[in-house]
Formats: structure tokens, C-alpha cells, sequence
């Protein structure tokens, strides 16, 4: 059971909530303007808790970037190429634009618009997208994450390409004409 205090700043009255993580170390959150919202807080993280549903806020404060290297690193199962790949991709396409924004910052619009606007065919837009995809996907399999914005985005179809272009006619059908 947690518990709310006011505390006093320079700008007024602030509320902070007491809770205990599920590994029984006491944490805070503070900040609140009103008493109200920091019991709507304590009580949803409560539920959370017990619900086991529970995200470590801090966990979540980790950089695109940083995450992207301490994912790399656990994946023993790339072969060298593979990871040379992999490596150029978060190099080149991932951490300019998304590197600086805690992963528990990345909204699914911004990762929406990052690959939207990818250079390159769309198989390639796919890989580069798919990096991403994955390494989030492992942070909410560690619990950083509640879900994975990166994951069902619109991304362009490879067969949009082809079906925009006229088939050519081969064989005896295109010598006659029909």
C-alpha cells in the first residue's frame, strides 16, 4: 500500500506518491500539482502491480541508441555478416534520426513518420524497419516497454511498385497481338 505527501517548492504545493516496486524497493513519483492526481497515479500503478503489469519507469530512460547496442550485443545468433548488416543499418538509418529519444519516449507516429519518409525500395524500408522492430520487441519482452511502436507500421508494398508498371508481353500472345 503506498501514500501520498505534499512537499513544498518555489512554485507551490506539489504531491509526490510512495509505492514499493514488485522488488519490494520503496520508489516515488513526484511532481503531482494536485492530490487527486497523485492518488490516481498510486492507484493505477497499484493495480499494475498487482496484476503484474507493472514497467519499471527508469528501465524505459535508456536511449534508442543504447538500447540498440545492448540488443546487438545479446544476439549471439547473428553470423557476421548478418550483424555487419545490422550494424550499418542502426549506423546509417536508425540512431540519426531516433538515437537521442528514450525508448519509452518513442511514439508510434514518430516511428511512423521516421519510416515513411526511409529512402530506398520498399524490401530495403522493410529490413531497416524491421531492426528497429526487433530490438523494441526485445525491450518489451525485458519489460521496458508496454508494447512496441514499431510494430504493424504502414510500410510500402513491393508489389505496389510492380503492379504500378505494365507487364511485359512475351512469347507467341505478344507477337500476335493479344
Amino acid at each position: 500500500m503506498g501514500s501520498i505527501e505534499s512537499y513544498e517548492t518555489a512554485k507551490g504545493r506539489r504531491y509526490r506518491a510512495l509505492y514499493r516496486r514488485p522488488d519490494k524497493k520503496q520508489t516515488q513519483k513526484r511532481g503531482f500539482t494536485t492530490k487527486k492526481a497523485a492518488e490516481l497515479f498510486l492507484a493505477t500503478t497499484e493495480v499494475d502491480i498487482s496484476q503484474g503489469r507493472y514497467l519499471d519507469p527508469s528501465l524505459a530512460r535508456v536511449t534508442v541508441a543504447d538500447w540498440l547496442q545492448t540488443w546487438l550485443g545479446a544476439r549471439g545468433d547473428l553470423r557476421a555478416t548478418t550483424r555487419s548488416r545490422v550494424e550499418n543499418i542502426i549506423e546509417k538509418h536508425i540512431v540519426p534520426e531516433l538515437g537521442t529519444i528514450p525508448i519509452g519516449n518513442l511514439a508510434r507516429l514518430r516511428v511512423q513518420e521516421w519510416a515513411s519518409a526511409l529512402p530506398g525500395a520498399p524490401a530495403t524500408v522493410r529490413k531497416i524497419v524491421n531492426v528497429l522492430s526487433g530490438a523494441l520487441r526485445f525491450a518489451v519482452e525485458d519489460g521496458r516497454l508496454p508494447s512496441n511502436p514499431a510494430q504493424r507500421l504502414k510500410l510500402p508494398e513491393a508489389d505496389e511498385v510492380a503492379q504500378a508498371l505494365p507487364v511485359p508481353r512475351s512469347g507467341r500472345r505478344a507477337r500476335q497481338g493479344g
